[in-house]
């Protein structure tokens, strides 16, 4: 067991004492929750070049999009060409 030393604002401290809030419980629960998910996450870099290669492809009319409905279509359409 490891323990840690969190500094926290007096104002956060004593709100979440009010509330009755275990602290000790609900970080160390956050914390086990951190280590095991297992979501894995993309750099900035990666996100940026994902979301470029897919307006590229919308503009290019290469790829296969289903909208909802009609409105939905030109709706999103609009926005697209207001942007």
């Amino acid at each position: 067991m490891h323990s840690l030393n969190l500094q926290i604002n007096e104002m956060v401290y004593n709100k979440l004492i009010a509330k009755g809030v275990d602290i000790n419980a609900e970080l160390s629960d956050f914390l086990e929750n951190l280590a095991l998910d297992e979501t894995s996450y993309i750099s900035t870099q990666d996100a940026i070049k994902r979301v470029s290669d897919a307006v590229a492809k919308y503009e290019n009319k290469i790829g296969i999009y289903t909208p909802y409905d009609t409105t939905f279509y030109n709706e999103m359409n609009q926005y697209i060409k207001s942007l």
